[in-house]
């Protein structure tokens, strides 16, 4: 009985140390499984089918070594695994991940659509930790959070499973765009950015990108309502075609924002016009409007020769003494009373012409006869002429000139009569010049 106590108190003992030992091999193993820190250095809220190709903009897996030298210098093999997203760029991904401290290298292989194989290479003797970053360029293709999980596969890398966006589909979850067309090219367009829920836009921001087509941006005015936490933190001029406009909130707010941009604008081609906007992480989601229809394009203005003057129409006068009627250019016109002279006492003598037909064919604008005060008035351009029949003066524009021969009336053959004056006196009251041909005894008016 005390040899079978003893045999069973011995093997308990065995156990006790085996467990011991186990203890203390899982212990020393324990750092192997668990070699590596990894993690998302930043994520998204993104819409389905969302393609990360930006760098700029796309989350990067961090793998880095908890302690330098921790791979001994031996390449590690692992598998990235996609949840609700799919690999994109697998070539791009390799070369533009970043390498760090003791990181040598890295080499990505396609295994499927939502798998890859990635084999970490540090350098043989080190003295730093070793960081890779990796672009995750994906696309993302069903709602929910998209995954990426590392699974070490026997390496020195620890496993995890870690988001690196969140897929929104729901209105509620997203600010939606809508843009209000103008009335006309003179009226703003107004684009309103709306919060389906309070708190969609975060502290970080969001920023969207508004680009013109034939036409060019002026200026903007903005106004926010609902919650004033969001307010809009920068309005980018990027060129004369294209704005962005971040959205950033202060803190957490009851109330869903609702922020209006009215943008002014001014045409550059006669094309239509359009307005594009899109959140700058997914420029495929778009909205887009038609601001103003294509109009015609205006005609280059085409030279016109400048108008020939007008030869001066020559107009000659003919008035001739003893003889009734006058001619105009050789043309005869009719008159009813003929020029004369008239008897000086010195000896010399005056032609007189009939009033009436020689205004008339100089262009007098109009010829007035007061039968009452026996006075004849000529209006032509800005000068009036005044004169009485016997009154040996003439009035023009006021001023008294003195005539050696007084107007006189000339009886016609009708039985009324005509008023006379002297040529020299009659032309100078007109403003015009005259020539007397004593040969053919003929008075000649040239008008130009």
């Amino acid at each position: 009985m005390e040899m079978k106590n003893r045999s069973v108190h011995s093997g308990f003992k065995s156990i006790l140390v085996c467990s011991l030992l186990l203890a203390l091999l899982i212990m020393t193993l324990q750092p192997a499984l668990a070699a590596t820190e990894n993690r998302i250095d930043r994520s998204y809220r993104v819409e389905k089918d969302h393609i990360f190709d930006n760098l700029e903009m796309t989350p990067r897996l961090v793998i880095s070594e908890y302690v330098s030298g921790e791979f001994g210098g031996e390449a590690q093999s692992i598998q990235l695994i996609l949840e609700r997203a799919e690999w994109n760029d697998i070539s791009t991904m390799e070369a533009e991940t970043t390498l760090q401290g003791d990181a040598a290298g890295i080499d990505i292989q396609r295994i499927s659509s939502r798998r890859v194989q990635v084999t970490l290479t540090p350098e043989a003797v080190s003295s730093e930790v070793a960081t890779w970053r990796i672009p995750l360029l994906t696309k993302v293709t069903e709602g929910g959070y998209a995954n990426v999980t590392v699974d070490s596969r026997n390496s020195l890398v620890t496993s995890g499973k870690y988001s690196f966006a969140r897929v929104v589909n729901d209105t509620d979850d997203r600010v939606n765009v809508a843009i209000q067309p103008p009335e006309d090219e003179a009226s703003p367009v107004k684009v309103t950015f709306k919060e389906g829920r309070a708190n969609v836009i975060p502290e970080r921001g969001i920023t969207f990108q508004m680009d013109l087509e034939n036409a060019k941006f002026l200026e903007e005015e903005i106004s926010i309502r609902g919650d004033h936490q969001v307010s809009v933190s920068q309005v980018n001029q990027i060129s004369d075609t294209r704005w962005e406009i971040t959205l950033r909130s202060s803190g957490e707010s009851n109330e869903a924002a609702e922020i209006e941009a009215a943008l002014t604008f001014e045409r550059t081609e006669p094309e239509r016009i359009t307005l594009r906007v899109a959140r700058k992480t997914n420029l495929q989601d778009q909205r887009t409007a038609v601001l103003a229809e294509a109009v015609e394009p205006e005609p280059e203005p085409e030279e016109e020769p400048e108008p020939e003057e007008p030869a001066p129409e020559t107009r000659i006068i003919e008035f001739r003494v003893d003889q009734a009627g006058f001619y105009e250019n050789g043309v005869y016109q009719h008159s009813d009373i003929a020029p004369y002279i008239q008897p000086l006492e010195d000896g010399t003598g005056r032609t007189m012409l009939p009033v009436r037909f020689v205004a008339a064919a100089l262009g007098t604008d109009d010829i007035i006869w007061n039968a009452e005060s026996r006075s004849v008035t000529l209006l032509k351009g800005e000068s009036t002429i005044h004169m009485t029949i016997g009154q040996p003066e003439l009035q023009i524009n006021g001023t008294t000139i003195p005539l050696d021969v007084p107007p006189v009336i000339q009886p016609t053959s009708d039985g009324y009569g005509r008023t006379m004056l002297p040529v020299a006196h009659l032309a100078n009251a007109l403003g015009v010049e005259y020539q007397w041909n004593p040969d053919t005894r003929t008075v000649t008016f040239t008008l130009e």
